[in-house]
C-alpha cells in the first residue's frame, strides 16, 4: 500500500517537475528573443504610449496601455521596448499553460491520459 502511493508521488512529482521544466525552457527561448530595438509599424506608437499611459490611436489598445505602463515601469535592467514586449512572453506562456490544463483535464475525462 504504502510502495503504492509512493509510486503515484513520484510519478506525480516527476510530472509537474518536467511541466516545470518545459514552461521554464520555452519561457527562457521568448526572453532571449525578445526584442531589444524599435522596428517599424506601429510598435513605435505602442510603446510609447504605453510608458507614458497615453492613448496611441484610434482605438487606443486600453488594456495593452495599461498592462504595458505596469511592465515598461518594472526595475529591470531592459530597454522599455524590450519591457513591453514581456507582455507576448507571459501571455503566450499563460496560454500554453491553459491549453494545458485543458487538454490534462480533457484527456483524464475521457480516460484515455
Amino acid at each position: 500500500m504504502i510502495k503504492l502511493i509512493t509510486m503515484r508521488l513520484s510519478k506525480k512529482l516527476f510530472t509537474n517537475i518536467f511541466i516545470f521544466l518545459f514552461f521554464s525552457f520555452i519561457g527562457i527561448i521568448y526572453f532571449h528573443n525578445l526584442t531589444r530595438d524599435i522596428y517599424g509599424g506601429d510598435i513605435g506608437d505602442l510603446v510609447t504610449s504605453a510608458y507614458v499611459f497615453g492613448v496611441a490611436h484610434p482605438p487606443g489598445y486600453p488594456l495593452f496601455s495599461l498592462i504595458g505602463y505596469i511592465f515598461s515601469h518594472l526595475p529591470i535592467a531592459l530597454p522599455v521596448v524590450s519591457k513591453v514586449g514581456l507582455i507576448s512572453v507571459f501571455s503566450s506562456l499563460a496560454a500554453k499553460v491553459k491549453i494545458g490544463i485543458t487538454c490534462k483535464f480533457g484527456l483524464s475525462a475521457l480516460k484515455i491520459g
